[in-house]
């Protein structure tokens, strides 16, 4: 029987939550820069969870940083039952873990980070995939997410001084066995493309193995402005509650209010997001970047990803034809086996040669039936 189960997961229900993120009385500027948190019930179901599954909870205070909470999954079999259904812009998934097996020597160490607004939890799945092909795996929650600490955004920036900080720390202690990948998603993704750039002039004394890097954005205020956007585009599946709060949140999020937001996000960070260039980031990456993208994203629209990955032609980019901002990321199921053997092999290529591809099996999405006509 299973030990552990998390309920499947609809995207209209993820864009609704965005939207209401959005609506929320406080400043727009101020909710970009540290979202709301999951309420302690969540958190206390969780952590029963990951108990039962044996997924470790530790914390780490770095100099002048914020505390971090990251979780700990040995190299083992989590028996995880994973499956992802998909009807035009719709997912859902189904995720059970059965009794863990014993833990394993591992053959490296990958550091995943998760994108805005959620936590490490969101991306167990892959975690305990990989884990299971004898990475330990290392999940913090990033800074004014889940349970770390508050400190100032960075988009990114300052967010990688937090990886590299956790790393040198678990290097240190021998708990960080190289070569150390790095695998982020979204938000995340652009962390790791900074934390990437700066690994081997930091300190870390681990080795850097390749990079995955999930849904990343190019700029930081067209990010903005194309996630709220998107998230708050109409669509056919919606109820009628539904679309009348998006329409009205549309009305009032024009353009306007969000150039005034992204100047004042701006403001509140010294940070200049219309000049923020992830591209030049990614050129000064030497290990190999895995650069993942939907093709029917419209968070961050696919023209976008493929301007970024024509800036690193080294690199090795895929698109999945299918898949949107969130379903991409979810799609453990299909990804997460091809990439646990991808890994070595691109930490293994001379800086000087073209990265190598990955090759996927063919898609395992299931079809998620029809709901009753509303």
């Amino acid at each position: 029987m299973p030990r552990a189960a998390m309920k499947r997961r609809r995207l209209h229900s993820v864009l609704l939550a965005g939207a209401v993120v959005v609506a929320a009385c406080t400043p727009l500027h101020r909710r970009i820069v540290e979202p709301p948190r999951p309420d302690r019930a969540a958190l206390e179901q969780s952590d029963a969870l990951l108990a039962r599954a044996q997924v470790r909870r530790e914390r780490f205070q770095a100099t002048g940083g914020p505390s971090l909470s990251f979780l700990v999954l040995e190299p083992r079999n989590y028996q995880l039952d994973y499956e992802v259904l998909r009807r035009d812009r719709l997912f859902s998934y189904r995720f059970r873990v059965f009794e863990p097996g014993e833990a394993q020597a591992p053959v490296g160490s990958i550091m995943m980070l998760h994108g805005w607004s959620t936590d490490g939890r969101y991306l167990l799945p892959w975690a305990m995939r990989l884990a299971g092909q004898g990475y330990r795996v290392i999940v913090p929650d990033l800074r004014n997410h889940g349970r770390s600490g508050k400190a100032a955004a960075g988009f990114g920036t300052r967010e990688a001084e937090d990886v590299l900080a956790l790393a040198r720390h678990l290097h240190g202690r021998g708990e960080l066995p190289s070569p150390v990948h790095l695998f982020g998603i979204s938000y995340g993704a652009v962390t790791v493309l900074h934390a990437a750039a700066r690994w081997n002039d930091d300190g870390t004394g681990a080795g850097l193995g390749a990079v995955v890097a999930m849904e990343p954005f190019a700029n930081a205020a067209d990010a903005i402005r194309t996630s709220i956007a998107g998230l708050l585009q109409n669509a056919p599946h919606l109820r009628w509650h539904e679309r009348a709060l998006r329409s009205a949140l549309r009305r009032r999020y024009g353009p306007d209010r969000v150039e005034r937001a992204i100047d004042d996000t701006g403001a509140l960070l010294a940070m200049d997001l219309r000049r923020f260039d992830v591209g030049e980031v990614m050129q000064q990456v030497r290990a190999c970047v895995l650069h993942v993208h939907g093709r029917v994203d419209t968070l961050i629209p696919v023209g976008t990803a493929r301007a970024l990955a024509a800036r690193r032609p080294r690199n090795v980019y895929l698109e999945l034809p299918e898949d949107g901002h969130f379903s991409t990321t979810a799609r453990a199921d299909w990804l997460a086996g091809p990439l646990g053997f991808w890994l070595p092999v691109a930490a293994g290529t001379p800086a000087d040669a073209n990265c190598p591809p990955v090759r996927l099996p063919a898609d395992p999405a299931g079809i998620l039936p029809a709901e009753p006509t509303r």
